[in-house]
């Protein structure tokens, strides 16, 4: 392996707000009590990073909860490489029906990689492991031999029209897999047997900083100190910068209700990695060339941490609009609904679970429909009311952490006994 490169161990601590947010929750026997039953079991998660995007925060915050039971659990994450990171690239548009083969060469090394990085895990001392997506795919050979597995997949993927030749090797990969988790039925490919696999939606940790909204004289000073008119209408997308996410398609949007409403304001949040990103630049140039001269355009990008950018704006957002359109589940929409935000959407299944049209936000098929919903929201104060009072009852019923947690010691159990 070039580098000598090493898998990481992740540390989670767990917080007081936390730990007590589960106490009193009204889950929290049945947690205990599921819990108990993996006692004496010693259980890992693996992923490619534990410091940015959604599938890290659930990790992260499922790790805090199964520990605040008593649940022994390690989490490890991939090394940093910029071969292994474009190959990522090329895998995820094949699996989303952007790109038809990734190279024989690229499979090899990607093959080759993640079995190299499986050996450096000490496997006896773990009952189960739960890989997570395609990054981890290749892990199961290696890991299998002595531990009990789960695949989760947290993207939506074009099943039917990928590559036969991935498809096989997914399938020979998969067969030393016990159980699976799927953020939707729909994202369930026909050759895995369904009775092995558990449909859990994701979900935020509502004590969590990012999640907690902040108070209208914060925003106002932070939003001056930015240069933002906290008295304008503010649109927002929280999202990476890549074709999938469509900010192209919301700076569109914003252009058109720009006509009727021009003192509308438009902030991008977004985060990008260490390694070089030309997706990601190439995105970025264009929203950039799109908008000069507009200084109502906004770009708030971090390489490290965003929460606190991503807490404030969700926090000021007149609407949030998340126009991906692909994607596993969308946590940014959960935390603008948690938030008590208006948010617009594209028809992708893990938002639509979320957002019913009309009611808790609004479905846009294309950038005119998202700047009429933009109008609409902006003009009409009741209505925009109505929404974000649904838009939090919402999530307090389904998307909340404590059913996530009961989920996933379910299907642990399942796996285990």
């Amino acid at each position: 392996m070039s580098g000598g490169k090493k898998i990481k161990k992740a540390a989670v601590l767990v917080d007081v707000k936390t730990k007590r947010y589960l106490e009193e929750s009204q889950s929290f026997t049945t947690i205990h009590k599921l819990a108990k039953q993996l006692h004496g079991k010693r259980i890992a998660h693996i992923s490619v990073s534990s410091r940015r995007g959604g599938v890290a925060q659930i990790i992260k915050n499922l790790i805090k909860f199964l520990k605040v039971v008593g649940v022994k659990v390690d989490w490890y994450t991939l090394p940093e490489s910029r071969h292994f990171f474009n190959v990522s690239r090329n895998f995820r548009d094949v699996l989303q029906g952007k790109r038809k083969k990734v190279f024989k060469d690229d499979v090899d090394f990607y093959q080759k990689y993640q079995e190299k990085l499986a050996s450096q895990i000490k496997i006896k001392n773990y009952s189960l492991i739960i890989l997570h997506d395609y990054q981890t795919l290749f892990m199961t050979n290696k890991l299998g031999e002595n531990s009990k597995l789960i695949w989760q997949f947290h993207l939506d993927a074009d099943w039917d029209n990928i590559d036969q030749t991935i498809k096989e090797k997914i399938k020979l990969q998969l067969r030393h897999c016990d159980r699976y988790i799927f953020s939707a039925k729909d994202y369930i490919p026909n050759f895995i047997n369904s009775d092995h696999c558990k449909i859990i939606p994701p979900a935020i940790n509502p004590v969590e900083k990012k999640n907690i909204s902040l108070s209208q004289s914060v925003i106002n000073k932070k939003l001056k100190r930015l240069g933002i008119d906290p008295k304008k209408p503010i649109l927002v997308q929280v999202d990476r910068f890549n074709p999938y996410k469509d900010q192209l398609g919301f700076l569109k949007a914003y252009h058109i209700a720009k006509i009727k409403h021009p003192d509308l304001q438009i902030v991008f949040v977004s985060h990008k990695t260490n390694t070089v990103d030309v997706e990601f630049e190439n995105i970025y140039q264009k929203l950039k060339k799109l908008s000069r001269g507009d200084s109502n355009v906004f770009f708030f990008i971090s390489k490290e941490n965003n929460d606190d950018m991503v807490r404030l704006f969700q926090s000021c957002a007149t609407v949030v609009v998340q126009k991906a359109t692909k994607q596993g589940f969308g946590l940014a929409v959960t935390e603008a609904m948690w938030k008590s935000k208006a948010v617009i959407i594209a028809p992708t299944v893990g938002a639509l679970l979320q957002v019913k049209n009309g009611k808790s936000g609004f479905v846009a098929n294309n950038s005119k429909e998202c700047a009429e919903f933009i109008c609409q929201l902006v003009e009409n104060q009741q209505l925009r009311s109505a929404i974000e009072h649904t838009s939090k009852e919402v999530v307090q019923k389904k998307f909340l952490f404590p059913r996530l947690v009961k989920d996933y010691l379910l299907i642990m159990n399942e796996a285990l006994h």
